[in-house]
């Protein structure tokens, strides 16, 4: 079961410097996710092809950040930064 895990969600031009070490001994699994084309997706919400209330678990201000990660069997969490 895995504790904690990075989501690195981006196309990204460039360089990132990162320590393999700290997410070992961390036990930190980080995970890729890549997006697709926008206007596609922007049609497909446009015509409620997909249901996205069932995909975003919880909205969260960033002060209660703690409190998202604990919730259980979270699909995706959005925080609203102000």
């Amino acid at each position: 079961m895995m504790d904690w895990a990075i989501v690195l969600q981006s196309t990204y031009h460039g360089s990132a410097t990162v320590s393999p070490a700290d997410w070992v001994v961390n036990e930190i699994t980080p995970i890729g996710s890549r997006c697709g084309p926008l206007a596609a997706a922007i049609r497909l919400l446009e015509r409620k092809l997909v249901a996205v209330d069932k995909l975003v678990s919880g909205i969260f201000p960033l002060e209660e950040w703690e409190q998202a990660f604990k919730k259980q069997n979270s699909l995706k969490i959005f925080f609203k930064i102000s």
